[in-house]
């Protein structure tokens, strides 16, 4: 993840995992890994440092970064702006963005707030969700019930940013609430923890999570 010193810091973990697992992962955005020795062979299958490169900032300072990278061919660009051809995407992003007082409804990062703000208020995080037999299932999601689980909510939020220009990806991985680490310094990661979220890329900073 390529980033301004100033608005990254770098943050170093270790993963033990207690079962094989197809591919690493590490906390946040990963930008290095290594292996690492087993700290207790009998209980982990294997081990890897990781260093990651966290925000530093509180998320209003990020406002102003344009969007996309500078050296980006435009096949890529269009690779994360592409969006349907559906114009209630379009309609629904823009009155997304009417919720933004005037001066900052031109700034791209702000535009990203206020859809991942609507979604939030707007949708319903379920398990349970009746779309997936629709001819087109996010479209059912979104125009309809608004209730899903976090793959609809993540792929949601990046058609409304493709909507706006504004590259976007859904991003995948686990997701752990830091409390439940108690006083100690390691989390647990379950299978039930799988879940998916949007990310945008602002110049200088590289992909940021937008969870909803």
């Amino acid at each position: 993840m390529a980033g301004r010193k100033e608005f990254l810091r770098r943050l170093d973990t270790t993963v033990a995992l207690l079962q094989p697992h197809p591919r690493p992962f590490g906390l946040v955005s990963p930008a290095e890994m290594a292996p690492a020795g087993n700290p207790d062979p009998v209980r982990f299958v294997r081990a890897y440092t990781v260093v990651s490169q966290v925000l530093a900032k509180e998320l209003p300072a990020v406002a102003g970064l344009a969007v996309g990278r500078r050296g980006w061919r435009a096949e890529i660009r269009r690779h994360y702006t592409d969006g349907p051809g559906d114009p209630r995407f379009a309609d629904l992003a823009a009155s997304c963005v009417e919720l933004l007082r005037p001066d900052l409804r031109t700034d791209p990062f702000a535009q990203a707030v206020a859809i991942q703000y609507w979604l939030s208020k707007n949708a319903v995080y379920s398990r349970a969700s009746d779309h997936e037999s629709a001819a087109d299932p996010l479209a059912d999601f979104l125009f309809g019930n608004r209730t899903g689980h976090c793959v609809y909510l993540a792929h949601s939020a990046c058609l409304l940013y493709r909507a706006r220009g504004i590259p976007s990806r859904v991003g995948a991985g686990y997701a752990v609430d830091g409390r439940n680490r108690g006083n100690g310094g390691s989390l647990l990661l379950r299978e039930r923890d799988a879940h998916a979220w949007p990310e945008i890329y602002l110049e200088g900073l590289g992909w940021l999570p937008m969870d909803i």
